[in-house]
């Protein structure tokens, strides 16, 4: 466990932790401290509250034992409607003259719903959730599909320390602008943002399952983008990449990408809406998914490669500028209504005619159709 100290003020990063993680806590009464060769060496210890406040402190030599607060504390500073749970002392300096613990509370909203070591969902009518990791004495590991559909006031997610597994669809029901991610979260869906997706993501910097670069969430190896979260309109996909995750560029203000040439996968809306006026997909790709690229009003051209298999319903749906486009004869299936309200599009086939995989409406807008085309 990380030993660096932490501040209950930021509220953004709040210090709970789970009782899987207390053998780094201590919540015993006493421990020993080995004495030093020769000599005794006074040594400070101070035990501070969750605010940062001096609870107790002590002064004993080295070779004594630490007799930790008889009292639990109380959090100094304290969020509405949320209870906090006390789970021991993390130690966070230890020096040759001076020992620092600090007090570890797991804070939950009022209104939370769990199940076994799940949260399931949540009653309450908060702006602000906090999600514990130790709820009505039940270790809290897992943050369930669903938990605010009938939340629809929710606008920011702080997940505890202690939390393991974030499940697909875990945002759907409220409009969150932002989620803070703990350094324990090592298991994400892929379809966790499927239907919503924040504008901003604060991941711990000690976690080491995930990433964020120049404001984009990856996953640690920087094969699967999550969600760009930034401002810029210009994007350089890391190289690493080969999947690009439901909403991750959802209505954002990009209007030009660099894709990976080792891209494969482009699933549910993930550039949806955005300022793409072109884009060059790369020769490793192999599918498009739903919505992919709907409601991109500037894009005028994209180039699908050769490898392309798939092109998922509504995919290019309301592109009214897009003229042409060429769809190689490696696709085996073309969703329905693919290129709906695509009003100035003319389509090119390599294929002499529609393959049997082809959706029968794929072409819903009835778009001038080329078969067998050879052209460049």
């Amino acid at each position: 466990m990380d030993k660096k100290s932490k501040n209950a003020n930021d509220y953004r990063r709040p210090i709970s932790i789970s009782l899987f993680l207390l053998p780094f806590l201590v919540s015993t009464v006493s421990c020993s401290i080995s004495a030093p060769p020769s000599g005794k060496e006074e040594v400070v210890v101070v035990f501070l509250n969750n605010d940062g406040t001096v609870y107790e402190t002590k002064n004993i030599y080295r070779d004594e034992t630490i007799v930790f607060p008889e009292q639990d504390p109380v959090p100094g500073e304290q969020k509405p409607d949320c209870v906090y749970t006390f789970l021991g002392w993390d130690k966070v300096v230890e020096g040759s003259s001076r020992i620092v613990y600090e007090a570890v509370f797991s804070i939950g909203s009022i209104g939370i719903v769990a199940e076994e070591n799940a949260i399931v969902g949540y009653e309450g009518t908060a702006t602000e959730v906090f999600i514990p990791s130790v709820w009505e004495g039940q270790i809290i590991e897992i943050i369930d599909s669903g938990v605010f559909l009938s939340a629809p006031t929710v606008r920011s997610v702080v997940i505890s320390k202690g939390i393991v597994t974030i499940h697909q669809n875990a945002l759907d029901g409220a409009s969150i602008d932002s989620l803070y991610i703990p350094s324990t979260v090592r298991y994400i869906s892929d379809y966790m943002f499927y239907n919503r997706a924040p504008s901003s993501i604060d991941l711990d910097p000690k976690n080491p399952w995930y990433t964020m670069e120049d404001s984009v969430f990856y996953d640690g190896a920087l094969t699967k983008l999550f969600r760009f979260c930034g401002d810029q309109t210009e994007f350089e996909m890391p190289s690493s990449v080969t999947f690009v995750g439901p909403n991750a560029f959802y209505y954002t203000p990009v209007d030009s990408i660099s894709f990976s040439n080792g891209l494969v996968s482009i699933e549910r809306t993930a550039f949806a809406g955005t300022k793409l006026s072109s884009a060059v997909l790369p020769i490793s790709l192999t599918s498009i998914g739903y919505g992919g690229f709907a409601n991109c009003h500037e894009m005028v051209s994209i180039d699908l490669p050769s490898s392309l298999t798939a092109i998922g319903e509504y995919a290019f749906f309301t592109c009214n500028r897009l003229t042409s486009i060429i769809l190689p004869e490696s696709l085996v299936e073309v969703g329905a209504n693919a290129f709906q309200h695509c009003s100035s599009l003319t389509i090119y086939c390599r294929a002499a005619s529609q393959p049997e995989g082809w959706d029968p409406q794929w072409n819903s807008s009835n778009c001038p159709v080329v078969w067998g085309y050879q052209g460049d």
